[in-house]
């Protein structure tokens, strides 16, 4: 997702993908997705495996992992994960999302994808009333 919360890129896999390289398939969509123009991204640091490094290294995206600040105590949210936490607590709101009842991939990732249409089309409607 973009810096104001609006997704790029969707991409799902099973639950017993590990985050590094579930990563690799999330990048290579949200490069197709952005027609080549991505060259910054945060990520933390469940992504800091060598798989996803090459992914990034071959490309040419800068990339940031985002971790808590040293010394800091109880609960904390890193900086730019606010953004995505964030994105994720509007789909929270959309009630087929509250449980996976989806058998595929790509019928939950169609879900997603219709719920993140309606938060952006509700965010246009709001800034274009006059």
């Amino acid at each position: 997702m973009d810096t104001i919360g609006l997704v790029r890129g969707l991409s799902m896999t099973p639950a017993d993908v590990p985050d590094g390289q579930g990563g690799r398939a999330a990048v290579v969509e949200a490069r197709a997705a952005s027609g080549g123009r991505l060259t910054h991204l945060w990520a933390d640091s469940a992504y800091r495996g060598l798989r996803v490094t090459f992914c990034w290294v071959l490309f040419d995206v800068t990339v940031v992992i985002v971790t808590r600040r040293e010394g800091s105590v109880g609960f904390e949210v890193p900086h730019r994960r606010w953004v995505v936490e964030r994105t994720f607590g509007w789909l929270g709101r959309w009630r087929r999302l509250n449980r996976n009842d989806e058998h595929t991939l790509a019928s939950g990732k169609a879900v997603v994808q219709v719920a993140l249409i309606g938060i952006m089309t509700r965010r246009l409607a709001k800034t274009n009333r006059k």
